[in-house]
């Protein structure tokens, strides 16, 4: 995985609970142009925590996903090349798994495409802030590791989880899913109907709210709160912009409105988030 970044990763992590179990990480800070991964041993599971990163996703020479890689996760199969476009610099947490008792996970359809998981998120983000500040012991950092190994299988590979994202016939094709993210992306900052996004699939509400959950794992509506919260945190950490315009720009009818959905999705309200953020940006300056 060294060629992923042309250098080492920032470190790497052994879990000292249940060693025999063949799981590790490692914590990378890059900025990788294009990157084609042969197949490893294990399945990936890429968390990005921090950055701003464009991506592509290209299978067979084809971009079959595009959009913002950060604060998303990745499943990168084991034996299964892959090619990506990046652009911008990102942290990311690479957890490195055996799933062979999950011999379904390959048909899972929306572990295909990066996805949004915040429970998922938050484990990555305390274990890159313990990175950061210096705790870096197996002892400390293997529950965590643990802990994210097992919300990821109950979240997506259980019988429960299958049972509502699971393959189902009908889903949406390439071509149709790049049509929607570009669309949303472009009207982030203003209101979006699930009958604009079904218009645009050129389906029926019912039957694109169905094709919807089988791909992304969620609702439309879900989706396009998550997309709006990732944007407003990056306009939060990486601008001045006031709260109230940041509020108007990411689509949230007031800022009250905004407060409130950040607060719920995030566990923090806009103002804290900024503090924190500038906080850690000035005891950290990721790796050129």
């Amino acid at each position: 995985m060294t060629r992923f970044a042309g250098r080492r990763p920032v470190l790497e992590l052994q879990p000292a609970i249940r060693p025999q179990t063949d799981m590790s990480a490692a914590f990378w800070q890059h900025t990788p142009r294009t990157s084609r991964l042969a197949g490893h041993r294990l399945h990936i599971l890429a968390l990005t925590v921090r950055g701003a990163s464009q991506v592509d996703q290209i299978v067979n020479g084809r971009c079959v996903w595009r959009g913002p890689i950060s604060t998303s996760v990745t499943l990168l199969r084991q034996h299964e090349e892959s090619e990506w476009h990046m652009e911008g610099p990102f942290e990311q947490l690479q957890v490195y798994l055996d799933l062979s008792e999950f011999p379904h996970v390959g048909s899972v359809s929306h572990l295909k495409h990066p996805f949004r998981d915040d429970v998922l998120l938050h484990l990555a983000r305390s274990i890159a802030f313990s990175v950061r500040e210096g705790c870096t012991s197996n002892s400390f950092l293997s529950p965590f590791l643990e802990a994210l190994k097992q919300a990821f299988v109950e979240r997506h590979l259980s019988a429960a989880a299958l049972g509502y994202a699971g393959p189902r016939n009908g889903g949406l094709s390439g071509p149709v899913r790049l049509r929607l993210e570009e669309l949303i992306r472009e009207r982030l900052g203003s209101r979006i109907t699930t009958q604009d996004l079904a218009d645009c699939a050129q389906l029926s509400p019912g039957h694109f709210n169905r094709a919807f959950r089988q791909v992304y794992g969620m609702s439309p509506h879900k989706y396009l709160t998550d997309r709006r919260i990732e944007l407003a945190s990056r306009l939060l950490g990486e601008t001045d912009m006031p709260v109230s315009k940041i509020a108007a720009e990411t689509g949230f009818a007031s800022p009250s409105h905004f407060g409130a959905v950040f607060r719920r999705e995030t566990g923090q309200c806009p103002h804290f988030f900024r503090r924190v953020f500038a906080a850690s940006a000035r005891t950290h300056t990721p790796a050129q």
